[in-house]
């Protein structure tokens, strides 16, 4: 099985997708750094609540900006590094890694 740091941002083609949890409006969102600069945010003016709603809906967001569309193994990490944000030894997490372990030994 191969060792995924969920803590780390998730990198497609040099653009870095930082997952971030707000605790206090207790919503999901990615910002997107491109040559190390800020290029973008997904989710912080939409206010989602749901990581699943990030993933599934990052890939037009990433459009605009010229980054390819996320693989679903990339989706898979992004959705585990938003649970990662939110608290990385939280049972959202918790239960994230277990299913993914899980999938991974099937696999």
């Amino acid at each position: 099985m191969d060792d995924i740091d969920f803590t780390r941002p998730v990198v497609v083609d040099g653009a870095e997708l930082r997952p971030l949890f707000d605790p206090v409006l207790r919503i999901f969102s990615v910002n997107l750094l491109k040559d190390g600069q800020h290029a973008g945010n997904y989710g912080m003016h939409e206010v989602i609540e749901y990581a699943d709603e990030v993933v599934e809906g990052v890939n037009p967001f990433l459009a605009q900006h010229d980054v390819r569309p996320l693989t679903g193994p990339e989706m898979v990490r992004l959705y585990g590094a938003l649970f990662a944000a939110k608290d990385p030894h939280g049972p959202d997490f918790r239960l994230f890694l277990m299913e993914f372990e899980r999938g991974q030994r099937q696999g």
